[in-house]
């Protein structure tokens, strides 16, 4: 049986989001709370691999990284700036309509 995605936030992004998600039932996790603050990028996709996560950014880097590795669990990239509402209410449309394995080596634009 499939389960729903999990998520992982890099240190682009601000912790209301993951706070926002985990009020509604959604597994994710912070690059604080991973320990993982100013590490390379490839770093934190490593860590996103590992734990089987998606990983949402603000940081174009990731596109063009995710774009040669599609070994990945999925990128989700916000292309412009949204307020905390909108990328949790984003982030949780993908939590509710896609299985994890549909998400693998894709990058999502928000």
């Amino acid at each position: 049986m499939a389960s729903n995605p999990k998520f992982y936030t890099d240190e682009n992004v601000p912790a209301a989001v993951a706070a926002g998600l985990r009020l509604r039932g959604v597994d994710v996790i912070t690059a604080l709370e991973a320990g993982l603050l100013g590490v390379d990028d490839d770093v934190h996709l490593a860590f996103a691999i590992r734990e089987n996560r998606i990983l949402f950014t603000r940081d174009v880097d990731f596109v063009i990284l995710g774009q040669s590795n599609f070994d990945h669990p999925g990128i989700v990239y916000a292309t412009r700036p949204l307020s905390i509402g909108e990328v949790v209410g984003e982030l949780l449309l993908i939590h509710g309509a896609a299985f994890p394995d549909e998400l693998r080596g894709r990058i999502y634009y928000i």
